[in-house]
């Protein structure tokens, strides 16, 4: 009984040792579901502040902010500024915080969270916003909607915007159709992809918006990632299927259709994240799973007490270690494992309140992980 004393004493040390902050949002208001998502950099931990009405109808549900944007350290977690906005900021580079506020897309300052420019996007009034992606000069945003108008079929309709970074000036836009869940716009070598909730897949001119090439490949996709040489675009279904395309045309070099669920059409689950001659998922139920960026064979597989993940809740992969952040029903828990092997390396977790709330978001900058638990907790834990 000593011994066993002395090992939980040491677990709980090396816990608390690997955590260096927490930072929980204020209450929320009663009839409001609120919950936080974060934009992670070595200096600081930007919030914005989520909600949507209990009390609406499913058609008349809207994602709104409350209208405040705040800013951690990222050492200490003490807040540096709060600033009223209405942006949810999802993207920066060295000089420049990125957002939505409204229909208008904005660049913040990051020292202040002072408004620098603003660029007003008229889409129709059912549109809603994805979040930003940065590439190169650009900025890309995309606003749409869509509709299920079958079994597991999709009708959809959105335009994605390419603006100039440094002054928010529109360069283009296109019709390329809604996505589902944050939308990872990606561009390498003067190309521009992404895909959309119908199952399309497209690769536009980054200079022009000019369609280059579109493929239909008849199922709904969410984040898609481009392999370390930037010849294949890869992509994993809801229904579990992952797709390899060639960048050139779209045209099919591997699929694997392993963790293709048999019970659901379309199940939750998260986008691809390309790590070196490698791949990374969590799949519908809760593991993660490491496929050949080569061939699409699965290297390793593991499960987790996580659950059900959803979009943006992809692994962190930084050299040889993949990081993932889940809950298991009554613990907020961070891991660190061998991209190689898929063994564990390390492992942080913490009681966490209301721990079946929203889904996490885990970042990693500076070092330093950043999970939010419950959509309303964040913790900074150690990544070494």
């Amino acid at each position: 009984m000593r011994y066993w004393l002395l090992a939980l004493a040491v677990c709980l040390a090396q816990d608390d040792d690997r955590l260096l902050w927490s930072w929980s949002a204020p209450p929320a208001e009663a009839d409001k579901d609120e919950w936080v998502e974060i934009l992670a950099t070595d200096a600081a931990v930007y919030v914005t502040q989520l909600r949507m009405d209990k009390k609406a109808r499913l058609e008349e549900l809207k994602l709104e902010t409350v209208g405040k944007l705040r800013a951690l350290d990222a050492v200490t977690g003490k807040e540096t500024w709060c600033v009223d906005s209405t942006a949810r900021v999802s993207a920066s580079d060295a000089k420049r915080l990125y957002g939505v506020a409204g229909t208008s897309l904005v660049a913040l300052d990051p020292a202040t969270g002072r408004e620098i420019w603003r660029t007003e996007l008229k889409v129709p009034e059912k549109y809603e916003f994805d979040v930003v992606s940065v590439a190169g000069e650009r900025l890309y945003v995309r606003a749409g909607t869509g509709e299920m108008v079958g079994f597991a079929t999709f009708k959809t309709e959105g335009t994605l915007f390419c603006v100039n970074r440094e002054k928010g000036e529109l360069a283009w836009k296109a019709e390329v159709g809604c996505a589902h869940g944050p939308d990872r716009i990606l561009e390498r070598d003067g190309r521009t992809y992404g895909m959309s909730y119908d199952g399309r897949v497209f690769c536009l001119e980054a200079e022009t918006g000019r369609e280059v090439w579109t493929k239909k490949l008849g199922a709904t996709f969410v984040n898609p990632d481009l392999s370390a040489d930037g010849k294949r675009l890869v992509l994993r279904s809801h229904s579990g299927k992952v797709q390899a395309v060639d960048v050139k045309d779209g045209g099919a070099i591997w699929t694997n259709a392993d963790d293709v669920t048999r019970v659901m059409p379309v199940q939750e689950g998260t986008g691809v994240v390309a790590a070196g001659s490698s791949l990374l998922y969590r799949h519908g139920m809760g593991g993660v799973r490491c496929l050949s960026m080569e061939d699409g064979k699965v290297r390793w597989s593991v499960e987790l007490k996580a659950g059900l993940t959803q979009p943006g809740e992809e692994p962190i992969a930084e050299k040889d270690r993949v990081y993932v952040g889940y809950t298991d029903g009554a613990r907020a828990r961070v891991e660190c494992r061998d991209l190689e092997t898929g063994k564990p390396v390390w492992e942080w977790k913490q009681a966490c309140k209301n721990p079946l709330g929203r889904a996490g978001q885990l970042a990693l900058a500076g070092g330093r992980l950043f999970y939010v638990a419950a959509g309303r907790t964040i913790f900074c834990v150690k990544a070494k």
